[in-house]
C-alpha cells in the first residue's frame, strides 16, 4: 500500500540496505490510515510505524514483517512559545506523549 505517492516505501527499502531501483506496484491511497485499513483487511503490506499500528500488532490483526526501526520522517509540535503553557495545548502534549510510550510499551512487550 502506497500514500500520495510511493516514495515512503523507496526510502524504507534503501533505510535496510536494498535498492530496488523503481517503487513497488500496489495502489496509492490517500493516507496512511487507509492503508492501515486495507492490510487490515488482507489487501497488502503497509508501512506503518507503532505510534499507528502499535496495538493492532500486539492484538495480532497486523503482523511485523521485519524488525526494523526505520524512521522515515516526523512531526512536530510546534506552538507559539506563548501559548506553550495554555490549558488544550498541554492536554494535547500529555495525549499524544501518552500514546507514543503506550505504543513503544506494547512493542516492546509483546
Amino acid at each position: 500500500m502506497h500514500e500520495e505517492d510511493r516514495q515512503q516505501w523507496l526510502a524504507w527499502f534503501r533505510a535496510i540496505g536494498h535498492d530496488p531501483g523503481s517503487p513497488p506496484a500496489g495502489p496509492r491511497l490517500w493516507n496512511a490510515n487507509l492503508g492501515l485499513d486495507a492490510a487490515l483487511a488482507g489487501q497488502g503490506v503497509a508501512l506503518a510505524t507503532p505510534l499507528n499500528a502499535g496495538s493492532d500488532i500486539v492484538a495480532g490483526r497486523l503482523v511485523e514483517l521485519f524488525a526494523t526501526d526505520v524512521r522515515l520522517g516526523g512531526y512536530h509540535l510546534r506552538p507559539l512559545p506563548n501559548r506553550w503553557r495554555e490549558p488544550g495545548l498541554s492536554a494535547f502534549r500529555n495525549w499524544i506523549d501518552l500514546k507514543a510510550s503506550l505504543s513503544e510499551r506494547a512493542m516492546a512487550n509483546p
